[in-house]
């Protein structure tokens, strides 16, 4: 009989994030995080696993920073690894990208689909977590900060009246 470790044992990498992909598009965050987990166990070093691992450990687990962290470990990861790098950073940025956006940083959200962008344009998890974004508008005074308390409020107000409309 069959122990569960051995069990384990023959699973791949790509065998746990074709598994992990599906319970994403399922919405099933805690139990893509825990197979996630699971995969990083048994492979430490494999740059997908840690990147999956890491965003997962951002959305589900509410440990953003850790999970943001996790991903950029991915990255290096993958510069030590046998993985063709121009296929891999695009989804390694995905999941740095969408760390950040768990952690509500919106701008490093946004830089890091666009690094990921620049491997591969035409990767459609890319675009629509870009489409997703939205398109910012310009402060509404134009030199004042973004982050000025005007600059905020006269914002709000402008979204709001543009949702009216």
């Amino acid at each position: 009989m069959e122990n569960g470790n051995e069990k384990h044992l023959d699973k791949t990498p790509h065998d746990y994030i074709a598994e992990v992909s599906l319970l994403i598009r399922r919405k099933s965050w805690k139990n893509a995080w825990r197979l996630a987990r699971e995969a990083h166990e048994h492979h430490p070093n494999d740059p997908f696993v840690i990147s999956y691992f890491g965003y997962l450990t951002a959305l589900a687990n509410k440990k953003s920073d850790t999970g943001v962290k996790t991903c950029k470990k991915a990255l290096k990861a993958l510069k030590e690894s046998d993985y063709e790098k121009n296929v891999a950073y695009p989804w390694l940025y995905l999941n740095l990208g969408r760390a950040y956006l768990a952690a509500g940083n919106k701008k490093y959200a946004f830089s890091s689909f666009h690094k990921g962008l620049a491997k591969d344009k035409d990767n459609k998890d890319l675009l629509w977590e870009l489409q997703k974004l939205g398109k910012r508008r310009p402060p509404v005074i134009p030199f004042l900060k973004r982050t000025s308390f005007i600059n905020r409020t006269l914002g709000h107000i402008r979204h709001k009246l543009m949702l009216m409309r």
